[in-house]
């Protein structure tokens, strides 16, 4: 019965010409569509340090998971990660921020994103079911 809701709400959206996309497909998707995604963090998931890692407690697990070791590139990516900036206007600001070509920047910032979309911590803010 979810999945009939759900599907319904794809329908409606998609016929209101705002197109939909199961989290699922992202890793599949070119660099450009993957340019075009705006990462937030989930609703209900907390965000914390513990022994020099940080963890995520999701709304739906009872024991947290590690998200990423704090180093200076990934705390920098992870905290645009605010349902603002696209996936290439972070890479861009990477790119600057570290002197590396467009293409690594952008593999970084992916690569984190959909880690912490396979753990639950992220989704895109934009256009996703």
């Amino acid at each position: 019965m979810k999945q009939i809701a759900r599907d319904g709400v794809v329908l409606f959206e998609e016929m209101h010409g705002r197109p939909q996309l199961a989290l699922a497909d992202l890793p599949a998707l070119p660099d450009e569509a993957i340019a075009q995604l705006v990462p937030s963090i989930r609703v209900g998931v907390e965000i914390f340090l513990s022994d020099g890692v940080v963890h995520a407690r999701l709304p739906d697990r009872d024991t947290p998971v590690v998200v990423f070791h704090p180093t200076s590139v990934a705390t920098l990516i992870f905290n645009g990660f605010n349902g603002e900036r696209s996936l290439g206007e972070l890479a861009r600001e990477l790119s600057v921020a570290t002197s590396w070509p467009a293409e690594q920047s952008l593999a970084a910032v992916k690569d984190l994103f959909l880690d912490l979309v396979r753990l639950g911590v992220c989704v895109p803010g934009n256009y996703v079911r």
